[in-house]
């Protein structure tokens, strides 16, 4: 006779994005996670998980005092960074669902993904992206606010930063069967199509893969696959999260 399968026995712990990130921060506070390029010296600079997590938790608190709640989405128009990861766990932390997109893709693309999703809050690398979406905040219902990762001022990530330093909130735990992504596809058959992408299902490969390839703290990557494609998403980013290694860009 069949057994019933108990899907808590599948997704083990951490079944989920937030506590996968907060137990690999706890477990390796020091350790590098992210090495950025000095253009200068032509040498990495390493951030490590606790200077990740402080800035995780005080954009979270800023996001919370917007008005973000369990369920929203938030989308990213930049490449891989630093802060790409600081908007996916702050936004994660509060149960809402992280909706990436790319620098070099057509305005139109943008406006269809981000009303598809029903984007409430919008984060962009630069006043150059900014200035060609501005006019999506009379456009689209869901769309609050656009801020610029790379900017000045009070509509800039680092005020909103500074802002939730000030106003902090725990973080939520979301249940593996929850919305964690919403990752397009390119649309070259017609409009994208939103993939919805759990948190259970995303650290489930994510744990599998550094089993099966023995990963471990001592292991670095360079991060070439963009993260709003969930191949790269997984193995480069959660991976070597999870497993206590470096990602460098």
């Amino acid at each position: 006779m069949a057994t019933e399968l108990n899907l808590n026995d599948v997704y083990k712990s951490p079944n989920n994005l937030v506590d996968m990130f907060e137990q690999s921060v706890a477990k390796w506070p020091d350790r590098r996670l992210f090495g950025v390029k000095n253009p200068s010296t032509n040498q990495y600079e390493w951030i490590s998980r606790a200077q990740v997590s402080e800035r995780v938790n005080n954009l979270r608190g800023a996001l919370a005092k917007l008005g973000l709640t369990k369920g929203d989405k938030v989308g990213v128009i930049v490449n891989n960074c630093v802060e790409w990861c600081v908007c996916e766990m702050a936004t994660l932390g509060l149960g809402a669902a992280f909706v990436p997109m790319y620098e070099k893709e057509l305005k139109k693309i943008w406006h269809y993904i981000i009303s598809d999703a029903g984007v409430k809050f919008l984060f962009v690398r630069d006043q150059n992206i900014y200035d060609q979406i501005k006019e999506f905040k009379d456009q689209i219902p869901t769309l609050k606010d656009i801020f610029i990762i790379y900017g000045e001022g009070e509509n800039s990530m680092a005020a909103l930063e500074k802002m939730g330093k000030s106003n902090p909130v725990p973080s939520i735990r979301p249940h593996y069967s929850e919305l964690a992504f919403i990752i397009y596809t390119s649309g070259t058959t017609g409009d994208p199509k939103g993939v919805m992408l759990s948190h259970g299902g995303l650290t489930l490969n994510t744990t599998a893969g550094c089993e099966s390839f023995n990963l471990n703290e001592d292991m670095h990557v360079v991060a070439i696959l963009p993260w709003a494609h969930v191949f790269g998403l997984t193995c480069d980013l959660h991976t070597y999260i999870h497993c206590g290694g470096a990602v460098a860009f």
